[in-house]
C-alpha cells in the first residue's frame, strides 16, 4: 500500500530546529512503538491543553541500539511517522538514538529539549524514565522541567484486562497468538507493511495462490489468520498464514502468505500492507497434502464467514 505523503507530519533532527520552525507549546515524549492507545491518549491530552503539539521521540528504538532482545518494530518508520500524525501531532523531533546520547545526564536531557523546544508543557507516561542508565524519574524530569518554568504532566498508565499497554505487552499477546489483547492496545488490527516477494508457488499448486510477505515488522505467533489486504486502495478479505509449511517439508524458512479472496491481479513486487483480525487456527503438519487442502477451503470459508460472506471487499 503506498503511503500518502499527505499524512506525514513535519519532521525534525533536532529540538532546536523543531523549537525554531514549528514553536510547540506542548512536547509529548516517548518511544511510540505501535502508537497504542496509551500513546493516543497522551496526544489526546496534549491538545486539549496546547495549540501546537511536537511529539519527541528516538531513532533507533534505544531496544534496537542496545540489542536488549531481537527487536523488529511494531510499525515501520515511515508509518509511525503517519500515526503520529494522526494521533494528533504537529511535528515530530525525531533525535538520533547514539552512545553520546545515551550518556547524557537526566538534567541535560531535560535541559536541551525545553531549552530548545521552549515548550510551556511536556506530557509522559508513568513509567517514563530517561538519560543514562534510565537514572532519570518522573520526579526528577519535573524538578528539572520546574526549573526552566515548564510544567510536566504525567497519566496514568492505559490497561486491557487488568493488563498495562506497553509495546512489550502488545509482542507477549501477538507472540502468544492473542491478537483480540494485541489489537484492543493497539486501537485497532496489527498490521504488517512491506512489499510481495517471489515465493516457491507451492500455495498456487495446492489450488490456493498467495503473496508472499517481506517485512521488518515483529512477526505475530504462527497460525492462520482472519485478515484484509491492501495491494492500492482497495482492501482485499485474505486467510493469512505465518509457518513452516511443515507438511511440505522439513526445515523450510518461515513464510508469511496471504491468500486473497476472489482477487486475481499482478502482486509481485508491490507494497503491500496486511491488517489481522482474528486468529483462526494453530499451525498443524497433515498427513497428506489432501489434507492439508481441505484444511485450507475450510480456512477460506471461515474469513469470508468473518467478513459477512463477501470474498473480495469486506
Amino acid at each position: 500500500m503506498q503511503l500518502d505523503r499527505s499524512l506525514f507530519p513535519p519532521v525534525f533532527s533536532t529540538p532546536a530546529d523543531a523549537g525554531r520552525e514549528l514553536a510547540p507549546d506542548t512536547a509529548v515524549i516517548g518511544n511510540f512503538d505501535g502508537v497504542h492507545i496509551g500513546h493516543r491518549k497522551l496526544f489526546s491530552f496534549a491538545k486539549s491543553i496546547g495549540r501546537r503539539v511536537v511529539a519527541v521521540t528516538f531513532t533507533p528504538h534505544p531496544a534496537a541500539f542496545f540489542h536488549k532482545f531481537d527487536y523488529r518494530p511494531l510499525a515501520p518508520e515511515a508509518w509511525k511517522l503517519v500515526h503520529l500524525f494522526e494521533a494528533g501531532a504537529d511535528g515530530v523531533a525525531n533525535l538520533p538514538f547514539s552512545a553520546e546520547f545515551a550518556r547524557m545526564p537526566a538534567e541535560s536531557f531535560a535541559a536541551a529539549l525545553v531549552g530548545s523546544l521552549r515548550v510551556s508543557n511536556v506530557a509522559v507516561g508513568e513509567d517514563f524514565h530517561f538519560g543514562t542508565g534510565r537514572e532519570g524519574d518522573i520526579a526528577l524530569l519535573e524538578a528539572c522541567l520546574g526549573r526552566f518554568g515548564a510544567r510536566l504532566h504525567v497519566l496514568p498508565l492505559e490497561s486491557v484486562d487488568g493488563r498495562p499497554v506497553h509495546s512489550r505487552t502488545i509482542r507477549e499477546a501477538l507472540s502468544a497468538g492473542d491478537l483480540e489483547t494485541a489489537n484492543a492496545m493497539l486501537g485497532g488490527p496489527y498490521t504488517l507493511h512491506g512489499e510481495v516477494e517471489q515465493g516457491f508457488g507451492w500455495g498456487r499448486k495446492l489450488g490456493f495462490p498467495t503473496a508472499n510477505l517481506r517485512t521488518e515488522q515483529w512477526i505475530p505467533a504462527d497460525g492462520v489468520y482472519a485478515a484484509t489486504a491492501r495491494v492500492g486502495t482497495c482492501p482485499v478479505a485474505c486467510a493469512f498464514s505465518i509457518g513452516r509449511r511443515e507438511t511440505l517439508g522439513d526445515d523450510l524458512p518461515l513464510a508469511l502468505e496471504a491468500h486473497l479472496l476472489d482477487f486475481d491481479g499482478d502482486v509481485y513486487g508491490h507494497p503491500i500492507s496486511v491488517c489481522l483480525h482474528r486468529f483462526l487456527r494453530p499451525q498443524n503438519r497433515f498427513g497428506t497434502h489432501e489434507d492439508l487442502i481441505r484444511q485450507v477451503r475450510t480456512d477460506v470459508a471461515q474469513v469470508a464467514t468473518f467478513f459477512g460472506g463477501s470474498h473480495g471487499h469486506p
